[in-house]
């Protein structure tokens, strides 16, 4: 490989560095006031059983589709401006975001109870599986919103 070449292939790996950085950001953000919500969920759910801990997680989960779509829109892919196929998008990335629920719910609940969480948390046992997951299931949800819901706008 040329110097030319690789100066390219550096200057294409920093720009999807800068971008999952972004990416990064606009994710803990929205994943703190996630977690925040599923513990209010979770607090306002008259039991806390597998089945309740579940539901808390989707509702709190929904409501970060929502403020994840429109911070990764115009935060880390740099966005602003109207775009052609905004509903188009918006789809993309709902049906990443629903795989991202899947794998976050099903992890979630893997590590509450399926380690000893529990045992060793006590009562943060939910927020950290939950929390976990979500970091997790991160790394999924950026490979597929790069290729497929905001594909050629890195910016870096």
């Amino acid at each position: 490989m040329g110097p030319i070449a690789m100066g390219m292939a550096l200057a294409q790996v920093s720009k999807h560095a800068s971008t999952y950085i972004r990416y990064f950001v606009v994710g803990a953000i929205v994943g703190e006031l996630t977690v925040a919500l599923r513990e209010l969920f979770g607090y306002m759910l008259p039991a806390d059983t597998p089945a309740y801990y579940a539901l808390s997680v989707v509702l709190a989960y929904a409501v970060g589709i929502v403020c994840s779509y429109y911070g990764h829109h115009n935060v880390t892919f740099n966005m602003q401006e109207a775009v052609d196929g905004h509903a188009t998008a918006f789809t993309r990335f709902a049906f990443i975001a629903i795989a991202g629920l899947l794998a976050t719910t099903t992890m979630s609940m893997l590590i509450r109870y399926g380690l000893p969480v529990d045992r060793l948390l006590g009562e943060y046992a939910g927020a950290f599986a939950f929390a976990l997951a979500t970091v997790l299931a991160s790394l999924l949800t950026y490979s597929l919103n790069s290729a497929f819901t905001f594909r050629g706008h890195h910016q870096g």
